[in-house]
Formats: structure tokens, C-alpha cells, sequence
């Protein structure tokens, strides 16, 4: 992780590889790149790498920091450091996005950090919003991925000298598409699980509707992720039932 991350200052660090972990993290210390912490150990360094990227246009600190969290981070033992990537991916609040990743990024991503990082936090620790909003971030990043994806590519022709829309990213690579496609339905089905399990039945009902929608389209409706998806949606109609049955009586 240090090693990402001081390769990415302008400071002239060429003599690191000889430098201990420990001093590493002392010299990040000694320049307000990072804070220190009540675990033995660790640094955190989310709030000054935010401030460097935004502020004075250090992007490379935060790609870095990106890279380095996603590689390497545990969601057991580092939460607080994917915490700290997700908000310069996905940007929270009013705060923008600082780190675009490639497509293939996002789906490790989605697949290594958000999905276990969200039900980590709902489930273990009860930080119901936060999951709840990660999760939508994460869904409106694939759906404009998707967008993209799906958006005429212009050719430049040689011998014509003219532009012609022939193909989308999707037709050129279809297998990167379906798995975004699929990454989606995932995530939208964690989230109705999660509103299922806050009561938020309608909600939910709709998201895996979207879920089903898609993996029926890639996969087929007897495929085992479409037909848990179904199952999903079996629960969330009963429970509905359940609820307007209470309030009609």
C-alpha cells in the first residue's frame, strides 16, 4: 500500500525500496499525507488524500490509493480504507467523483469491495444508509458504464476520409457488456434483500424486477441466479401481501 502510494508524490522518494513499512508510514505521517490511528500499526489517510486530489489536482495520489486499497485491502481488517476509495469513485453527497476506473476495474471493484463492504456494514454494524447509498452509487456507475457501452462508436475510415457510427462498445465486446449487465442485476438484487430486510417491500419489488429483467435476458430464466433472483421476488410478493392484508383488515 505505501509502496502505491509514495510511488505516486512528487517528492523525489527514489531511495523507498530501501525504506522499511515503518518508515514509510512515518514519513506519511511527517507530511501530512496521512493520520494516525488507535490500532497498532495502521494510518489512515482518506480525509488529506481527498483534500490533495481535489484541491491541488494530485490525482495520482488517488489513483494510487485506489489501486493499492483494491489490491490489497481486507473488507475485515481495512474497511475504513475501502470506505475511502468508494468516496473517490463514486463521490458521496456533494462531494464529485475523482478516480473514473476502466470498466474491467469496476467490475473487480463491485465484485471484490462494494458488494461485501455493503453487506458488511448492514448486516454487522447496522450502518443501514450508508450500505443502502453505496449500493445506489454503485448501480448508477454501472448504468452510465452501460450507457457508454451502448453508444455508437465513430470509425475513422482511410480510404473514404469520413466518419461512420458501425458499431457500440457492446457489439465489440460482448462478454465485457454482459458481465456489467450481470454485475448490475447483482447489485440490484443485494439492494431489494437489503430494503426486504428494512421493510421497504415496494422499493425492493422494483429492484429485483430490474434484477430478474436482466439475468433473463443474458442468462436465461432457468439459469440458478435468475431463478434466486425469482425467488427474491416470491418473498418480497408474499410479504406485500402480507402487509396489505394487515391494513385492509
Amino acid at each position: 500500500l505505501w509502496r502505491k502510494i509514495l510511488h505516486s508524490l512528487p517528492c523525489g522518494f527514489t531511495s523507498y525500496s530501501r525504506r522499511t513499512e515503518l518508515e514509510a508510514a512515518s514519513m506519511l505521517l511527517r507530511f501530512n499525507i496521512a493520520r494516525s490511528s488507535t490500532k497498532q500499526g495502521y494510518i489512515h489517510f482518506n480525509e488529506l488524500v481527498k483534500l490533495y486530489a481535489r484541491r491541488k489536482g494530485m490525482t495520482g495520489v488517488a489513483h494510487a490509493v485506489v489501486q493499492a486499497v483494491i489490491s490489497c485491502a481486507s473488507v475485515v481488517q481495512h474497511s475504513e480504507h475501502l470506505w475511502a476509495a468508494c468516496f473517490l469513485i463514486f463521490g458521496f453527497g456533494n462531494d464529485p467523483v475523482v478516480v473514473e476506473l476502466k470498466v474491467s476495474d469496476l467490475l473487480v471493484l463491485v465484485k471484490e469491495v462494494v458488494l461485501p463492504l455493503a453487506i458488511r456494514a448492514f448486516v454487522t454494524y447496522s450502518r443501514c444508509n450508508a450500505a443502502l447509498e453505496l449500493l445506489r452509487l454503485c448501480t448508477n456507475a454501472l448504468e452510465t458504464a452501460d450507457q457508454a457501452f451502448v453508444t455508437p462508436v465513430d470509425k475513422w475510415l482511410d480510404k473514404s476520409l469520413c466518419w461512420r457510427p458501425v458499431h457500440t462498445n457492446a457489439q465489440l465486446n460482448p462478454s465485457l457488456w454482459q458481465d456489467m449487465a450481470l454485475a448490475r442485476a447483482t447489485v440490484l438484487e443485494t439492494r431489494a434483500k437489503l430494503m426486504l430486510r428494512g421493510g421497504q417491500f415496494d422499493i425492493a419489488d422494483d429492484l429485483v424486477r430490474k434484477a430478474i429483467f436482466i439475468r433473463t435476458s443474458i442468462s436465461g430464466e432457468n439459469h440458478p441466479d435468475t431463478l434466486s433472483a425469482k425467488e427474491t421476488l416470491a418473498k418480497i410478493t408474499r410479504l406485500l401481501a402480507n402487509v396489505k392484508a394487515h391494513t385492509s383488515s
